[in-house]
């Protein structure tokens, strides 16, 4: 496959034959709308016997004109604006017509004609701006009253494409959060951080609530049902959901039927995408390999070509709503998306989601009742990403299939046939997932509401993985391996809260009160058997491989290059019961306090800590108010609080035991047991201590808005696997509480509504972040100050060398090298030592001599978003920057010498690839700048004018690019963030790249999946 620069722009559009599918699709499209052949093609604004001309004012409150307010005839392009007296005239399609009056910083106004020929149209200030309700945890705010750092991001707002992963609807969308997946494997999750590392042992990414539930599982959300997302970036925000919110809070609220007035509205969209890889490093072809003095074994094979494929995905998605006079809400939806990867015959999942929200008001609006019902089905062939990486570095003189129909191999130590590697290995997954919510709001007073919930979560995963017997990749070494395992989740929540609200005078205040009672529990089972008598069954019939009676099984599951055998199940549970109170008050819109407390138990921790303390105060004053200043909003913020974060580990706290191996005996396999954890008693939640200082404005009419916000946090108590003496304790490991970690950064938002008139809109919107963790304390029972990395892959003379290290008193993901001076003549490297001498490069040398030369996290995040709409087109842009990080090019490192050029390709990357270099080593010369500036985002998008007897109220036409161009000096596949160092999966090992240490990024290694460009076009109808 050809090679594609990152910042080459000739080629950003798929293939031509992938156009004439995007033409057959749209063409398909209009055909399929029933009537749209009978359309008439005369705007409704055109000269008809039916049309009234219509005159009026448009006013504030007070009755002050409003000189350029814009009037538009709803559903089509007929509008004006008003003169310097407020005053219009408009000539509308008939007597029906509904005229949409809007005007910058007040409220929009939808007014029906009903044959009038003079109106008069009074606008108020904007309450969405001064009192949209914001989500802040079983409850919400104004907007105004909000004194801690919250974000909010409505579904208009959204990043648009093929979004298989609801967070990728947020990437560089809020400051100091950020979401980036390394490659495009479309079964991979993205990670999420929030204001940087929050935790060594517990988990790093925000707590998820999906409407109210704790841990809401975003896997199973389809991105279409999401109305809104709301960030709670600080503690003092957070504190209301205790030792789960260290990571900070993305609550989720799903679409539902309020505010659909009139007739229900039926809104279907449909959507095809082409996804290819974007850039891959440079190799040599066949013939250059040739000249390289590579093994010739006759034939010439673009081996990322056999292996790889355009990716066409289809997304579908058909939602009714309404609501009724009589009280009733409802939204339905149902949602499929069919996802195909780029990796030929895998990498791809279908998912159905099916969502049903239901509100009722009873006895005079006193009662609400709310039932959520939903369903999701999954299924993925994650397929080997292997495939890729063996693609890049197999001999390309080889062929793909021996003159019998069997794969080719070499047979040399860790190359493997790359389209071998996903024809005869298996790897699927299903999913399966259904939510009962119902909750119940009782008005007693005014004044006063008690609510309750209950939630329950049903997870249900079955994987099945299969090698055939003569797969050398997998199962040749043992005639055939197979594995199934099943997990299962129930997970069930019951909240309890009674609110409060009332005032003195100028003084409001609101008091909830509430409980919060949560059960998880996990089940799981695996039996992995090897040695099979057919392929025929794949991983449905375990019970045809004869490994087990054979050679027994192991004590527990590695990923290893040789499959084994094991079998295994296990059973989880935890408990959490919490009580909290809130209170807020707003003195006259001018001055606002926040406190918080959360009292919680969870049966994770140690009998001596099993109850935690948790609370926040937060305060904020207008300065645009008091002192009556020329702007709209300025106002000050200050916070802070104290957050937990709960142990992976359900049992982390006690004495475990594990199976081995007893040996063999008396014509028997014997099995024993062993401690596996030490017991912990004094096991307790980290704790995050948080202030915020934050500034809110508004000016220019709020057509300029914005935030700025400082945060200083420390983490303490860290849950942590460290070394401990043993005896006297049962292992040598053990989870404690130890050490301490520091993060500060600085986060500014801006929106500016830079023209808004009848026919044309610009708004910009960007975001500006930065952050440093640094790890302040490891473990003080331990002189160990510095945490290494494993060592580097790919080739024999680099495995020792471990590039990132985190040290006491120094920011996480600092990276080692010795400086590179050059080489010398017969090619070997020449670095240069502390002491300011030169010397061949030596790994053993390395932890001795490596000094300081690069950070693995970034110094400053950018997101910009333009926005654009004229008339009945709209264009929507973003931008994203991260710059001052640095990468580990592995690849390059291993990869960019001849040293194993008999038996694998090589990386000829210009400008920097000599023939005459034979030694792989690691220097300055792979560690690379990764800043960057990327395209992410790009939706062209045209509104149809409405038509004369058309059968819907709106067609909208859309297409969409993502990661359309990359600028950067990286000479690697994908300059991104690594935000983790994954598990190593080379040599045959079949593991995927989904997860790793925390502790060390930066590291980009070889395995990694390739990036992908997406493109899409896509249909939206409104009934």
């Amino acid at each position: 496959m050809k090679n594609v620069n990152q910042i080459n722009l000739h080629e950003p559009f798929p293939k031509s034959g992938n156009w004439f599918k995007t033409m057959l699709l749209a063409l398909s499209l209009f055909v399929a709308v029933p009537g749209v052949q009978a359309f008439s093609l005369n705007v409704s604004s055109g000269n008809h016997a039916q049309e009234l001309t219509v005159s009026g004012t448009v006013t504030d409150n007070a009755g002050v004109p409003l000189p350029g307010a814009t009037v538009l005839e709803v559903g089509t392009i007929n509008g004006t604006q008003t003169d310097f007296d407020g005053n219009f005239t408009l000539t509308v399609s008939d007597s029906n017509a509904v005229l949409k009056v809007s005007y910058i910083g007040f409220s929009t106004q939808e007014v029906s004609v009903d044959g009038s020929t003079r109106l008069t149209i009074s606008l108020e200030e904007d309450a969405a701006e001064l009192d949209e309700v914001v989500l802040v945890g079983y409850g919400g705010q104004k907007k105004k009253e909000i004194t801690s750092a919250v974000v909010s991001v409505k579904s208009e707002d959204f990043n648009k494409g093929n979004v298989s992963d609801p967070v990728q609807l947020l990437q560089g969308k809020v400051a100091g959060l950020q979401v980036g997946r390394a490659g495009g494997n479309p079964n991979q999750p993205y990670t999420v951080r929030l204001r940087g590392i929050n935790s060594l042992g517990g988990d790093s990414s925000p707590l998820v609530v999906v409407d109210g539930i704790l841990g809401g599982s975003l896997e199973a959300l389809d991105p279409n049902d999401i109305a809104s997302i709301e960030v709670l970036k600080d503690a003092s925000a957070a504190a209301i959901y205790g030792t789960r919110a260290s990571a900070g809070v993305l609550i989720v609220t799903t679409k539902s039927g309020k505010g659909v007035v009139a007739k229900p509205k039926l809104t279907l969209t449909s959507q095809l995408s082409f996804e290819e890889i974007s850039n891959t490093p440079d190799i040599a072809n066949a013939a250059r390999y040739r000249e390289l003095g590579g093994q010739d074994l006759g034939a010439n094979t673009d081996w990322l070509d056999q292996v790889s494929r355009t990716g066409v995905s289809q997304i579908y998605n058909a939602s009714y709503g309404g609501s009724t006079d009589s009280g009733l809400s409802y939204q339905a939806s149902l949602n499929y998306r069919d996802n195909n990867g780029v990796i030929a015959n895998s990498t791809e999942f279908d998912q159905l989601n099916g969502r049903i929200n239901i509100s009722q008001r009873l006895l005079d609006d006193k009662l609400t009742l709310t039932t959520i019902l939903a369903s999701t089905s999954r299924k993925e062939d994650q397929g080997f990403q292997q495939s890729l990486t063996q693609a890049l570095f197999f001999n390309p003189t080889a062929p793909v299939y021996n003159p019998d129909g069997s794969f080719f191999e070499t047979q040399d130590q860790d190359r493997y046939n790359p389209v071998a590697i996903n024809e005869q290995n298996v790897r699927d997954r299903q999913l399966n997932q259904s939510v009962y919510t119902f909750g119940a709001d009782y008005r007693i007073l005014p004044n006063l509401v008690l609510s309750g919930i209950y939630t329950q979560q049903r997870t249900s995963e079955l994987i099945g993985e299969y090698s055939e017997r003569d797969a050398l990749f997998g199962g040749g070494l043992v005639n055939g391996w197979a594995r199934r395992a099943t997990v299962d989740r129930d997970y069930r929540q019951m909240d309890w809260t009674v609110a409060y609200n009332d005032n003195f005078g100028d003084l409001n205040y609101a008091i909830t009160l509430g409980q919060s009672y949560n059960y998880d529990n996990f089940q799981s089972a695996v039996a992995s058997n090897t040695d099979f008598i057919t392929d025929e069954f794949s991983y449905n019939n375990l019970a045809a491989g004869q490994g087990i009676n054979k050679n027994g099984v192991v004590s527990a599951e590695g990923n290893t290059a040789q499959p084994q055998n094991f079998v295994g199940s296990n059973q989880r549970e935890s408990i959490s019961n919490a009580y909290f109170l809130r209170t807020n008050f707003n003195y006259d819109d001018a001055a606002f306090l926040s406190a918080t407390y959360r009292r919680e138990g969870s049966s994770r921790f140690g009998s001596n800590n099993r109850w935690g303390d948790f609370w926040a105060l937060s305060g904020g004053a207008d300065l645009a108010n008091i002192f009556e200043l020329p702007v709209d909003q300025l106002k000050l913020r200050v916070g802070y609080g104290v957050t937990g974060t709960l142990p992976n580990a359900f049992t982390g706290y006690l004495g475990t035991l594990r199976l081995t191996s007893g040996g063999f005996a008396n014509g028997q396999f014997i099995s024993a047991v062993t401690p596996a954890t030490g017991a912990n008693p004094d096991l307790k939640w980290e704790e995050k201590a948080e202030l915020n200082i934050g500034l809110d404005f508004a000016l220019l009419d709020r057509r300029l808005s914005g935030s700025l916000d400082f945060f200083k946090r420390n983490t303490t108590d860290l849950l942590n696997v460290v070394d401990v003496p043993s005896p006297p304790n049962a292992v040598s490991q053990q989870l404690r509480n130890v050490g301490e970690l520091e993060t500060k950064g600085v986060e500014l938002q801006l929106s500016y509504r830079v023209v808004d008139t009848q026919d044309f809109n610009w708004s910009v919107d960007t975001n500006f972040s930065t952050s440093q963790t640094k790890l302040i304390e490891f473990n003080p029972d331990s002189e160990q100050t510095i945490i290494r990395s494993r060592g580097l892959s790919g080739a024999v003379a680099i495995g020792n060398i471990r590039p990132v290290w985190t040290t006491e008193g120094e920011e996480i993901g600092q990276i080692y090298a010795q400086p590179f001076v050059r080489y010398a003549e017969n090619g070997d490297p020449i670095v240069l030592l502390k002491d300011g001498s030169e010397a061949v490069f030596d790994p053993a040398q390395f932890l001795d001599e490596a000094v300081n030369v690069g950070d693995a996290l970034p110094d400053l995040f950018v997101g910009l978003t333009n926005s654009f709409r004229y008339k009945n087109f709209d264009l929507n842009i973003f931008l994203r920057g991260v710059f001052g990080h640095n990468l580990v090019n592995e690849t390059r490192a291993a990869y960019e010498n001849t040293s194993g050029i008999a038996i694998r390709n090589v990386v000829t990357t210009p400008g920097e690839f000599d023939e005459s270099i034979v030694v792989p080593h690691f220097s300055t010369r792979y560690v690379e700048d990764a800043s960057f500036v990327r395209i992410d985002n790009m939706t062209l998008g045209y509104t149809l004018p409405k038509f004369k007897n058309a059968p819907f109220n709106s067609m909208r036409i859309f297409m969409n690019a993502q990661n359309l161009a990359t600028f950067t000096a990286y000479k690697g596949a994908d300059p991104d963030i690594r935000y983790f160092d994954p598990s190593y999966n080379g040599e045959g090992r079949r593991g995927n790249s989904f997860g790793g240490d925390t502790l060390f990024p930066g590291i980009d290694r070889y395995i990694t999946f390739l990036p992908t460009r997406t493109f899409s076009l896509g249909i939206n109808l409104e009934f």
